[in-house]
């Protein structure tokens, strides 16, 4: 009887560290799973975009949000782009910030464009009826263009591989034409503006950013154009 239970003893013991040794190789498939059905969910998340097909592109965000622990910010950049096709830019706005806040550099400059062009949409909206309000999302998404980092304007920079700087510089120039307009109407918006301190004491305080934004632009510009004087051999050390 001792030599029976001392063989199913050793079974048992032996059938245990299968099952325990069987863990890991159970954990990496279900990783390698997981990682392989990340490809497809983006590939379909951008064909959707292109199709203009919101609800398939909320399906592949919703999914990415699930799947995809490592860069989550993407399934949040991929909903806001939903969100932005069926015009919801409020919702929009809200998804492309959670995004760029968990974004690398490289990839929080596309995602900046998005959150700029939803903003200014915001403004659109109310371009016509609330002044004060529009001028306000004008300077908000002129602030999101004035706190991208250089890399989203570099040539040939992984930030700017399809045309970020580009987008960005863009809509800078129009934002910037749009709160010119509404600040130069003196208008129709003037009384409520007079009589609103709080609505004018924002402004003023973005308008000060812009300005600042502006001037920082400039002496970036000096900067580059400084170093490409040098030539290949001035091998200057970077001032920033």
């Amino acid at each position: 009887m001792s030599a029976v239970r001392q063989v199913r003893g050793t079974a048992g013991r032996r059938k245990r560290r299968l099952l325990w040794t069987a863990l890991p190789a159970a954990v990496v498939l279900a990783a390698s799973v997981k990682l392989l059905s990340l490809a497809p969910l983006g590939a379909a998340a951008e064909d959707a975009f292109g199709d203009g097909n919101a609800p398939a592109l909320a399906a592949a965000a919703d999914w990415l949000g699930i799947l995809n622990l490592v860069e989550p910010y993407k399934a949040d950049f991929a909903r806001g782009d939903a969100y932005a096709l069926r015009g919801d830019f409020e919702a929009a706005r809200t998804s492309f910030e959670t995004a760029l806040r968990g974004a690398p550099e490289s990839d929080g400059c596309r995602i900046r464009v998005n959150l700029a062009l939803s903003i200014e949409k915001l403004g659109d909206a109310r371009r016509n009826t609330d002044g004060v309000a529009a001028k306000a999302f004008y300077l908000d998404a002129l602030a999101v263009i004035k706190a991208a980092p250089p890399g989203c304007f570099a040539a040939g920079g992984r930030g700017n591989a399809d045309g970020e700087g580009k987008r960005l510089s863009e809509a800078g120039e129009r934002l910037r034409a749009k709160t010119d307009e509404h600040g130069s109407k003196g208008n129709d918006d003037g009384d409520e503006q007079a009589g609103d301190p709080a609505a004018r004491e924002q402004l003023e305080r973005l308008e000060e950013s812009e300005r600042q934004a502006q001037e920082e632009r400039r002496q970036s510009r000096e900067r580059s154009e400084y170093l490409q004087d040098t030539g290949p051999g001035g091998q200057v050390e970077r001032p920033w």
